[in-house]
């Protein structure tokens, strides 16, 4: 996780992918489980991280989402709390639910993860293929746009190629279009859309 979070360092908004690793003893009847989150906030940084220590983040708009073998689906904030995003370096990243009981929680190794039904997402636990899951990836996905300035919550940013707003645009998909190229893959475009990230 300390990694992770040094490469997270200045990203305001990103993507977290992971991919499951199939069952060894039958690695071709197990589908290839593919989720994720979106996270509209800063990382904390590791340095701020100590001891057991929880560091607490995220917004409402932070949501999860998977990506195969079903239809993708996303799973957007219900409202009910505000236990978004959790990151300890002794025991890894949690977004929903408690630290302990996650809705998608992944390990400080980065090596396993579990999936639980929670108040912050509602039932997430077909996010993959048991409750309690081994990784084979992780990907982080910086979104942020490159000269962008503050937190981004609520703001937009400058950019000299937003002709005819004055050089303000309002998403950071606007600032880095080569990212965009990422959304119809994981098929969220349609959700990221109806979103002002």
């Amino acid at each position: 996780v300390a990694a992770l979070l040094r490469h997270a360092r200045g990203a305001t908004y990103s993507i977290l992918l992971v991919t499951e690793r199939p069952d060894p003893h039958r690695p071709h009847d197990t589908p290839t489980h593919k989720f994720g989150a979106f996270c509209p906030a800063p990382w904390p940084s590791c340095a701020k991280t100590s001891g057991r220590g929880w560091r607490h983040c995220g917004t409402p708009r932070t949501c999860l989402f998977s990506l195969s073998p079903s239809p993708p689906t996303l799973y957007p904030a219900t409202g009910r709390d505000a236990n978004y995003m959790t990151v300890s370096r002794e025991h890894g990243i949690s977004f929903g639910g408690e630290p302990n009981l996650p809705a998608m929680g992944i390990s400080a190794d980065l090596g396993t993860g579990s999936c639980l039904p929670s108040l912050t997402f509602g039932d997430t636990s077909k996010l993959a293929s048991a409750t309690r899951f081994a990784i084979a990836c992780v990907q982080l996905w910086d979104l942020s746009a490159e000269d962008e300035t503050g937190s981004g919550e609520g703001q937009g940013c400058t950019d000299p190629r937003a002709k005819g707003q004055g050089g303000q645009i309002d998403s950071v998909m606007q600032a880095r279009r080569a990212d965009t190229m990422m959304l119809p893959f994981i098929n969220i475009e349609r959700q990221v859309a109806g979103m002002r990230i």
